[in-house]
């Protein structure tokens, strides 16, 4: 494969450090602060010079590893903090000059976790009192104190813009704190095993990564898991976020791997070719490099964004395999424009084939198609509408001859037939037919209706509709007219009595308005008029998973005006 990606082009550096480094920070300048195995140890790294310019060996407190809350390390600057062994005091160091900065006296109780914030002004502090307390590093003085966990705090994090705070106690309880509503911390109700990362998301999620392998998303604005799904059997000690709705994450045994959160599936159990086991790992703030410590002492950075190029210039020279082994390898590529290129590429061959075959050019059709069955994820999506694009000359014989029975029986064991002209002519038929049907009715012409409509009773999916018209020629009507006042209500109590009113065109277009309703409910809320919010959830109750959606709305309305006219258990 000669225009295949070569994952060591992408290789920025590579550093024998001796030492395996279980936390790793990029900084914006170049820098690149660590600590060791061991806890004994903290390093700052000159990338741009391959060298060292600092390191200290430093008294720590026993405990689990640094990237669990007993050591921490700013963002934006190389300072960094760590709890000395009497578990009473944390120092805060400068990673460059090895200054002493502040030492955190913590008198009411022993700490058991810290955070520093993203500038390294603030430090937040969990005890073993289940008290977290944010410290001002520079005055060396609380800023703030909150207390909830019954059990140890073990861990906290800040999210990078500053507006979330998610800690974890040793009972399992998880509590989210919000800055604009005064530090109120709220509980999420999450059944899990122990959180051993967190990583905050864009557009207000945050995930935590599992002792038992799970990967749970929480809605921080909502206060509720949004989803949660299985990644690995494994701990997961470390998170990054790459790309849109991708998450890269490490587990315990250095395993490397990468998952679509917004799917819930796992992309990739060895995200880079290289067969390494790595022990911690790190994005810089624009994700342009992924800094990884490996088991056997190296740091290495691979330079991501050489891997989006390499896929436009596959994608512009139509090599198709190629584009889609690099994003097989490289999940995070799949939100790209080139990626979204392929799909658009490969939805239109489908129709496309689709229309060969509608015209009778079978081979022509399977050929269309004969490039993606050597796509290992696009294989058997393209067997099966292979295998169902031959039934359409049965399905236009069977119709041919006036066997709707055959016909239906086939469209029914072949989903994908449906979408054809070909079916879709009999459906149209029938709507016709008991159009006509109804009207004659009306009129008090039944031998006349029966005629009309006698072709399509031998259709069992069509028979009990058929019964439901003669039995009363103006329920089409009265459907029809529901629809056109907007009564939702009224509308799915006819639908629930009567099957032939999911059959009717209007209809479908009515209840696609859900994702409308469900839209204005969410800018009703953040606008403020929250009576129209509760007009949209009344109505949204009434489809068939609306309360699944709406029932945190419902919960959210109540707390900001009382309790509205409405039943949420």
């Amino acid at each position: 494969m000669s225009d295949s990606f070569d994952p060591s082009l992408a290789l920025d550096y590579s550093i024998y450090l001796e030492r395996v480094a279980s936390l790793l920070q990029p900084h914006p300048n170049g820098w690149l602060s660590l600590f060791d195995k061991s806890k004994k140890s903290y390093y700052l790294l000159d990338i741009a010079q391959k060298s060292l310019k600092q390191k200290i060996a430093l008294d720590m407190a026993k405990g689990e590893n640094p990237e669990f809350g007993r050591a921490s390390i700013a963002q934006e600057i190389p300072r960094f903090a760590f709890i000395e062994p009497d578990e009473e005091h944390v120092r805060v160091m400068d990673g460059a000059s090895l200054q002493n900065i502040a030492t955190i006296h913590c008198a009411k109780s022993k700490v058991e976790s810290i955070h520093l914030t993203s500038d390294g002004k603030g430090l937040y502090t969990g005890g073993k009192d289940g008290l977290i307390t944010l410290w001002d590093v520079e005055e060396k003085r609380v800023a703030a104190q909150i207390s909830k966990h019954q059990d140890f705090v073990y861990l906290i994090k800040e999210s990078p813009c500053g507006e979330f705070i998610l800690s974890v106690g040793y009972d399992r309880s998880l509590f989210l704190y919000h800055k604009g509503r005064g530090m109120r911390g709220e509980r999420i109700h999450v059944a899990s095993h122990l959180p051993r990362s967190i990583l905050f998301l864009s557009g207000g999620y945050v995930a935590i990564g599992e002792s038992r392998g799970e990967v749970v998303i929480l809605d921080c604005l909502l206060g509720r898991v949004a989803t949660r799904f299985r990644v690995t059997h494994e701990e997961i000690i470390a998170m990054e976020a790459l790309g849109e709705g991708v998450i890269l994450f490490l587990s315990k045994f250095g395993k490397l791997g990468s998952v679509d959160y917004l799917k819930g599936e796992v992309r990739s159990d060895d995200y880079l070719p290289a067969k390494k086991r790595y022990a911690s790992m790190a994005l810089e703030a624009q994700g342009e490099r992924l800094v990884l410590s490996t088991q056997d002492g190296y740091i290495r950075s691979y330079k991501l964004g050489e891997l989006l190029p390499w896929l436009e210039r596959l994608v512009e020279k139509e090599e198709t395999n190629h584009a889609y082994e690099l994003m097989a390898a490289h999940p995070h590529l799949r939100g790209s424009k080139s990626a979204m290129v392929l799909e658009a590429r490969f939805e239109i061959a489908l129709l496309e084939a689709w229309g060969l075959m509608e015209e009778e050019r079978i081979s022509e059709a399977q050929q269309r198609l004969a490039l993606y069955l050597t796509i290992p994820e696009k294989r058997m999506i393209v067997q099966k509408h292979i295998e169902q694009l031959r039934q359409i000359p049965d399905l236009r014989s069977y119709l041919k001859d006036s066997y709707l029975l055959r016909a239906h029986s086939l469209v029914q064991t072949r989903p994908l037939l449906a979408q054809t002209s070909t079916a879709k002519s009999m459906d149209e038929s029938f709507l016709k037919a008991l159009w006509s049907a109804k009207e004659l009715l009306k009129r008090g012409q039944k031998e006349e209706a029966d005629k009309a409509i006698f072709i399509h009773k031998a259709v069992n999916a069509r028979s009990k509709m058929i019964k439901e018209v003669f039995s009363n020629p103006f329920l089409i009507d009265t459907v029809l007219e529901t629809i056109q006042k907007g009564d939702y209500r009224r509308y799915f109590e006819l639908k629930r009595q009567f099957s032939v009113v999911s059959f009717l065109p209007q209809a479908k277009a009515f209840e696609e308005r859900e994702e409308e309703l469900y839209f204005e409910l969410e800018e009703a809320f953040c606008l403020g008029n929250l009576e129209r919010a509760k007009e949209c959830v009344e109505i949204l109750l009434l489809f068939p998973k609306g309360e699944e959606r709406v029932k945190p709305w419902a919960q959210k309305i109540k707390e900001f005006k009382g309790k509205i006219p409405l039943e949420v258990e």
